[in-house]
């Protein structure tokens, strides 16, 4: 009897120093707020385009392309990916219209999460105030992610989407991001990790991204940065294919029955 009451008392003493242990990890919010200062803060709401020019490589695969990526605020972005050998892959938010230009799978108009995501990606405002992406943010453990000791804060997104960032519990900039993708090819697991950061005008920017969807892993390096230079709306005009889709979508909706009023 007096063995079980002292196993039972250093389990509970165990269960206490657990306890403890959690309850010491930083606020998923101050986290989050700690994130937003280290990237720029309010130097990021100065920001009202911007321009970025690099690579990207399919690895294992040996396909290359060149990529430009445009942005405008308040809400407008296109990338835009050529391929060596292969051709061209567009995607653009033009404020309402989100869509894709796919060489390989031609032109779609982007809905439901897929398209929630990228209108996040654009919104030049969420990259100041987080709470305008994210309904809650939550530190769950500690974790050592591509060499780095990490926060895990996991986000729970405006458009119903969870997402796990891994803070880098020193800088406290994105170390990486794991989430449930939506795609053509249904929900597939991804991840995805920052690094060397540059910095431009007081804000922080990762100029190399890795990403890992199944077993494919994509390189993307950025070697050009420019921001606040002029960029033309036409840039984020829909392309021909696109607008078709846009003004089928438009004649269908006309087309279509109403329902009766009760």
């Amino acid at each position: 009897m007096r063995l079980l009451k002292h196993t039972m008392l250093i389990l509970a003493m165990l269960a206490l120093v657990s306890t403890s242990a959690v309850a010491e990890l930083p606020k998923g919010e101050d986290l989050m707020d700690k994130m937003a200062e280290a990237s720029g803060g309010e130097k990021m709401t100065a920001i009202k385009s911007m321009k970025m020019v690099g690579v990207m490589e399919l690895t294992g695969m040996g396909v290359k392309g060149d990529m430009i990526l445009l942005q405008k605020a308040p809400d407008k972005s296109k990338t835009e990916i050529m391929m060596h050998g292969i051709g061209t892959i567009t995607q653009g938010f033009n404020g309402e219209v989100v869509w894709e230009n796919n060489i390989l799978q031609g032109a779609r108009l982007l809905e439901g999460k897929e398209a929630a995501m990228m209108k996040l990606q654009s919104d030049f405002s969420s990259n100041a105030d987080w709470r305008k992406a994210y309904n809650s943010a939550k530190t769950t453990g500690e974790e050592n992610f591509n060499g780095q000791a990490c926060y895990i804060v996991e986000l729970e997104a405006k458009f119903d989407a969870q997402m796990t960032m891994l803070l880098d519990k020193t800088t406290y900039l994105p170390a990486g991001l794991k989430m449930i993708a939506d795609t053509p090819m249904g929900k597939v697991p991804m991840e995805m990790t920052f690094e060397e950061y540059k910095e431009q005008d007081g804000v922080k920017f990762p100029s190399k991204m890795v990403q890992k969807v199944l077993t494919q892993v994509i390189e993307i390096s950025f070697t050009e940065f420019e921001m606040n230079k002029a960029i033309d709306d036409a840039e984020f005009a829909l392309p021909e294919a696109v607008q078709v889709l846009v003004d089928k979508k438009k004649a269908e909706t006309a087309e279509a029955p109403k329902a009766p009023k009760a």
